[in-house]
């Protein structure tokens, strides 16, 4: 009784390149090297062509590793290794885009978004600086949010030239930041990630706004997003992200009514990253709105004079939310802001 034999066109291969001989292929497939000539010519292998490729190969080769290690990478385990890291890595991440918030308070609240600090840079303001970081050290009832660009930051990842301005190296940029803010990370509700920033991420995956929030009870929104604050029983929904499209010379916080229009509606919206202060209180679809451009505390920047840009302002503008219904007062900075709570209060 005769055995049939099947072998597949790589099996052939295989063999016969491991022996180096029509014998010893068939030797090792256990067949007569009749049979492995007729598979062969069945599978249309050419014998002549892969004798030449594997005498290449052998004269190629200067030497051959016996007991080398043959890597393997199975498709399951791999996937299966791959979603329990992402649900690790979810599990440990604390950027969202939205966040809801309860104020228990009988009074007003003043909403203070601060951004483009640039702490490091020699031409950053840093009396005004001192002196609001010792203002709202002092305050009541304010909530802060912290819209990016709060270090300089300038590394290989950047702007060229920027470095120049540096009035302190990049480790202690990121600690003096860190210091300001331990001094009033008990007001601060949010916080938001800048362009500077980002080059830490770009350059070595650190993220500085994360470490920052998580030294307090703030809620990181990564590049934006939206944060509804609930003032005594009465909501206000705050879109905000340090830079978005739109941007126009001509109408300061025409990216603002973009922003509510194409990213999401909302009562507030605060955009950052321009340098150029700017609040306005209007209606949009029957709805009033308040629209916030901040100003910066680098009142130099060599980057935006050279495209005809004037001198920066340190001005932070505000807005105090009622509690006791949906009403909004817009203030020019927030020291006026905090200026009008006391008068307030001692009413």
């Amino acid at each position: 009784m005769s055995v049939k034999y099947s072998f597949t066109k790589e099996e052939l291969e295989e063999a016969y390149r491991e022996a180096g001989s029509v014998r010893g292929a068939a030797e090792l497939l256990g067949i007569h090297h009749v049979t492995f000539l007729r598979h062969a010519k069945k599978h249309g292998i050419k014998i002549r062509k892969i004798r030449n490729q594997h005498e290449r190969e052998r004269q190629k080769q200067f030497f051959k590793v016996i007991d080398r290690n043959i890597g393997e990478l199975d498709f399951d385990e791999m996937f299966e290794a791959i979603i329990r890291v992402q649900k690790m890595l979810d599990k440990h991440d604390i950027m969202q885009e939205r966040a809801t918030v309860n104020v228990n308070t009988d009074s007003p609240v003043l909403l203070i978004p601060i951004g483009d600090i640039h702490i490091g840079n020699r031409y950053v303001d840093y009396e005004a600086l001192k002196r609001h970081i010792e203002i709202l050290s002092k305050a009541e009832n304010v909530l802060i949010i912290l819209n990016g660009d709060l270090v300089d930051n300038y590394n290989t990842y950047s702007h060229d030239g920027g470095s120049h301005e540096a009035v302190m190296p990049l480790h202690m940029q990121k600690e003096f930041t860190r210091k300001c803010i331990d001094k009033i990370k008990d007001k601060i509700v949010a916080m938001v990630h800048g362009c500077h920033e980002a080059w830490s991420w770009n350059s070595d995956n650190f993220d500085f706004i994360d470490y920052l929030a998580r030294e307090g009870n703030a809620v990181y929104l990564g590049h934006g997003g939206v944060l509804r604050l609930n003032i005594g029983g009465v909501e206000y929904k705050v879109v905000v992200r340090h830079k978005y499209r739109y941007n126009s010379s001509f109408n300061m916080t025409h990216t603002c009514k973009r922003l509510l229009e194409q990213y999401e509606d909302g009562d507030i919206a605060i955009v950052g990253h321009n340098h150029s202060y700017a609040i306005e209180l209007t209606k949009i679809r029957g709805e009033e709105k308040v629209l916030i451009r901040l100003g910066s505390y680098k009142i130099h920047d060599w980057y935006t004079m050279k495209w005809g840009y004037r001198d920066a302002d340190p001005v932070m503008p505000a807005v105090l939310l009622d509690h006791h219904e949906k009403k909004m007062m817009i203030f020019r900075d927030f020291e006026q802001g905090i200026e009008y709570m006391r008068r307030f209060k001692d009413e």
